[in-house]
């Protein structure tokens, strides 16, 4: 049967082979190839999953930093009285302070 998918060719050790053998049978795969192309996917899923994995920890790293640096930043601004209370005076007040 003819195909115009790429193709190569594998050459693996005895326990592999078993592996695949093994996996392909088990799982009623009716040709090796089959069963290897759906090994070949399954561990590129794999691999996918993990670097998204990654991708996530070390964007939810940089966000924690970033939270850090924040806190850290705010208490350095409250340290030096950026947040000190305001006392606001009621309308009422600043009017019977203005009339005396």
């Amino acid at each position: 049967m003819a195909t115009d998918k790429p193709r190569y060719s594998i050459t693996l050790d005895d326990e592999m082979f078993k592996e695949v053998e093994d996996f392909r049978f088990e799982n009623r795969y009716q040709t090796r190839n089959k069963a290897t192309i759906e090994l070949i996917r399954l561990g590129l899923d794999v691999i996918k999953g993990q670097t998204m994995q990654t991708e996530k920890d070390q964007t939810d790293e940089q966000q924690a930093e970033e939270h850090q640096a924040e806190e850290h930043q705010a208490e350095e601004h409250q340290a030096n009285g950026y947040y000190k209370e305001e006392i606001r005076a009621k309308p009422e007040q600043v009017r019977d302070d203005l009339m005396g």
